[in-house]
């Protein structure tokens, strides 16, 4: 069911977790992320799925792009969520200086 937001996820989930031992599942990723927002684009989740991505393709400007859609979308998060992309935006930064 390739409109199905669930399985999408499911199968972006199954990407990240095997893209360790196999980088070659990079562009399944973000197909699969791409898919999310396509499908849902100011779900938590679906916002979550682009950082991750763009952090995982070490693409520091889409990863600060979607972190800042995401805080938009979605104000009423908390301190812990927003830190957790604000520290993996400033880690990413710190690996590629």
């Amino acid at each position: 069911e390739p409109q199905n937001f669930e399985l999408n996820l499911a199968m972006w989930n199954f990407y990240v977790k095997i893209h360790p031992y196999n980088q070659s599942y990079e562009t399944k990723i973000k197909e699969k992320s791409n898919k999310l927002i396509e499908l849902s684009p100011t779900h938590l989740v679906a916002q979550e799925t682009m950082i991750k991505t763009a952090l995982i393709n070490k693409d520091l400007n889409e990863a600060k792009k979607w972190v800042e859609k995401w805080k938009k979308d979605h104000p009423y998060l908390g301190i812990i969520e927003i830190k957790y992309w604000d520290e993996s935006i400033k880690n990413l930064e710190e690996e590629l200086n």
